[in-house]
């Protein structure tokens, strides 16, 4: 049967079907049916008699692939033997298994996975006496392979890598070319031993496609139409290989959205989708602007917001859905009655009969949602954490709360062992001798003893005699903190941890360390609820075990989502709160100086919005807790740039249904504390027009003066979703 494409596309999506021959730039905004775009083409093209082997479709996640392939399985009624699909990584891996001499390696080359590529890169560092003693903030092999997979995927000079994204490393100029030396040495014993890492499939498969010109021959004379989603996503040697692949036939369908790129820190280059009709002069563009998913109030407030970027693809987002409420900006006093309002809110729409799966509550930082689980817990609302651990089942914080529990009791075996384990040089053998120590003397003041923190580096094997000493400056510290017994002396405790040694543990251990570290203060913030160590524990561990299993009315099986807005793209909701609209935390405090950092941070706003069909809330708390107490915090600037398209309600005053006592709205004339927050907001820094106007973005690419509020309705912007590399085989037909 016939395909009926006229009846089953609209008009945008149809010409990008049809006319999609030779290079192609397809802007799909979010909602707007960008999947269905690229199953149809594919469609088309079979019916107009292609070889499904003249056919690939590239994407970021083997399940992207897996649903298109379905998808054109189920509109032919036939499945097209020979079509091929996959993620870049599986489609190098599949051309290299023929290819692999021309890299000079066997053609049955072995796969590093993470595991073995960390521990081949710790053999290096040891080879070349990296050790602790001698290279006291030097990484661990864990960041060391971060720092060398990130420098590959973006061809920089590892300087400029570690400057622009590790800098909190602090490594020294001679230390930086360790790293270097390391990637050297590294891929040296890959070839070696016929090994490749993930990189390396990507690597080694561009470089023979750039170097051999029979292979590039062969491979491009047969894929007549290379189709790529999430374009926006693409590094600079996943761009390469694309363009090299299609070299021949010059098919090329890129499909993505430039308001959408938000993974810079993996590698990814806007450049690439805002560039492309620049390094492609003949290339064709088409927007497809139909919005599906959100009503138009939803889409107003993501056009006003997205419209303050310079560069970007004008566009203007329509929606399809009736009007609806528009989205609200709720004015709290603090963190904590921002969690108990979205938890209230959400009690509230469950006693409603509303279905909680369709509720997801998204944050810029992961620490944002610690006060909420809390908050959520009490009342009996059930969760599930998008991507990653709830935040009482992470690492860092059960490390920290076992300091605490050590601390307070010699006994707790446990816990002690668990702390001293993290220090170089403490293995099990060791960390059970010391116990044995702590728990002798069980009968004195336990910590407290001096004998204690003078034995702990006696006791200790020479490698872990420093981190000993260490450990007792942290509890002699902590100790003094506990004798003050003021009402902080549990958030003096964990700066003491974090400070001393914990902080540059995280440092050197893991890529994401700075969020590690935002997430041990916001554990430190929540330690002011609690007048003991004990109590505290009590509620962390009684929330740690919360199920959310207690439904009212006896229903089971639903659940509200929480999610880093990273995490949420290309998801929807039918209801969405936006928490931690704050100046420093979103946008995050190292992009407000960096155009480029802004711009993707207003970018993930946009992601956030877009993620709504109905309702959506926003949250603003007016307090924030810092090392030396509660402070005024500044509103985002992203809230200053939506104002025109919200509804605000201050909440300082109570609730927005009408349910409490205290709840009175402004009136005219009456000061307004979202005036304030207005007033107060960053102004925009006049040399980000300058920095992004010598790009020289002209036409589909222009860029926007400052004079915002001139630009016509037609000229807003839009969004769609991501998904991480997953899956571990092709799909192929």
């Amino acid at each position: 049967m016939k395909i009926d494409y006229q009846k089953e596309l609209n008009g945008e999506q149809l010409k990008a079907v049809l006319e999609g021959d030779g290079r192609c730039l397809v802007i799909s905004g979010p909602g707007s049916g960008k999947t269905r775009t690229l199953v149809y083409r594919v469609a088309y093209l079979l019916e107009k008699g292609v070889d499904p082997e003249n056919i690939l479709l590239v994407t970021f996640t083997k399940k992207a692939a897996s649903q298109m392939l379905s998808r054109v399985e189920a509109l032919l009624g036939f499945r097209p033997q020979g079509l091929l699909g996959g993620t870049f990584h599986h489609i190098a891996n599949l051309f290299l298994r023929r290819y692999a001499t021309f890299a000079g390696y066997k053609n049955d080359f072995g796969i590093l996975d993470e595991d073995d590529s960390k521990n081949l890169i710790a053999g290096i560092m040891e080879e070349m006496q990296i050790t602790k003693s001698a290279y006291p903030n030097f990484p661990k092999a864990v960041m060391v392979q971060e720092v060398l997979s990130l420098a590959q995927n973006t061809r920089k000079p590892m300087k400029e890598v570690v400057d622009s994204q590790f800098s909190y490393l602090e490594l020294a100029d001679g230390e930086i070319d360790k790293l270097s030396q390391i990637l050297g040495r590294y891929n040296e014993k890959k070839k070696e031993q016929n090994l490749m890492d993930y990189d390396d499939l990507l690597i080694n498969w561009q470089n023979i496609l750039k170097d051999n010109g029979e292979v590039r021959q062969k491979i491009s004379e047969r894929f007549q139409y290379v189709l790529v989603d999430e374009y926006q996503d693409t590094n600079v040697i996943q761009e390469g290989m694309v363009e090299l692949m299609a070299e021949t036939h010059k098919n090329i369908m890129a499909v993505g959205d430039d308001a959408q790129s938000i993974y810079s820190f993996r590698g990814a280059d806007i450049e690439h989708i805002l560039n492309f009709s620049k390094k492609y002069p003949d290339a064709k563009v088409y927007k497809i602007e139909t919005n599906y998913r959100s009503i138009p109030e939803i889409l107003d407030v993501a056009n006003e917001s997205i419209r303050h970027n310079y560069g970007q693809i004008r566009k203007t987002l329509r929606a399809v859905k009736n009007i609806g409420r528009k989205p609200k900006v709720f004015l709290l006093e603090s963190a904590t009655k921002e969690a108990e309002f979205v938890s209230s809110t959400v009690a509230r729409m469950r006693s409603q009969g509303e279905d909680l799966n369709k509720i997801a509550v998204l944050f810029r930082g992961r620490h944002s949602a610690s006060e909420l689980e809390l908050a959520l817990a009490k009342h009996s609302i059930a969760y599930l954490m998008r991507g990653g651990m709830k935040f009482f089942e992470q690492q860092h914080i059960k490390d920290t709360l076992a300091f605490l529990r050590a601390l307070t009791n010699n006994k707790d075996q446990t816990a002690w062992e668990r702390v001293l384990r993290l220090f170089d040089g403490v293995g099990p053998a060791a960390a059970g001798k010391i116990f044995l120590r702590i728990y002798s003397l069980n009968s004195r003041e336990g910590i407290n003893d001096e004998a204690l923190l003078k034995d702990l580096a006696l006791m200790a094997p020479n490698r872990a005699k420093e981190g000993m000493i260490t450990l007792g400056k942290i509890i002699k510290g902590a100790s003094l903190a506990q004798k003050e017994k003021a009402s902080d002396y549990i958030s003096k405790i964990i700066f003491c941890w974090l400070d001393d040694f914990y902080a540059q543990y995280l440092k050197v251990s893991f890529p994401d360390a700075p969020e590690r570290i935002e997430d041990v203060h916001e554990l430190s913030k929540l330690s002011l609820d609690y007048g003991s160590i004990a109590d505290m524990l009590s509620a962390m561990t009684l929330s740690e075990e919360f199920e959310g299993e207690v439904y009212e009315n006896g229903q089971k099986g639903q659940a509200i989502t929480l999610s880093t807005i990273h995490q949420a793209k290309g998801l929807e909701w039918n209801t969405v709160f936006i928490i931690g609209l704050k100046e420093g935390s979103f946008p995050h405090g190292k992009s407000v100086d960096d155009l480029n950092f802004l711009e993707e941070e207003r970018r993930l706003f946009y992601v956030a919005i877009t993620r709504c069909k109905e309702n959506l809330y926003i949250t603003y708390p007016m307090m924030d807790w810092k090392r030396k107490g509660d402070q005024a915090s500044k509103p985002s600037r992203f809230l200053k740039e939506i104002q025109s398209a919200v509804e605000e309600v201050n909440m300082l005053s109570g609730d927005p249904w009408g349910e409490s006592q205290g709840y009175k709205p402004h009136y005219r004339g009456e000061p307004s504390a979202f005036r304030q927050m207005r007033e107060s907001a960053p102004k925009e820094n006049p040399k980000h027009k300058q920095q992004f106007s010598s790009k020289n973005r002209l036409g589909d690419f222009g860029v926007f003066g400052s004079d915002w509020k001139k630009i016509s309705q037609d000229q807003r912007y839009d969004k769609s979703e991501y998904n991480s590399e997953d899956g571990d085989e092709i799909i192929h037909y």
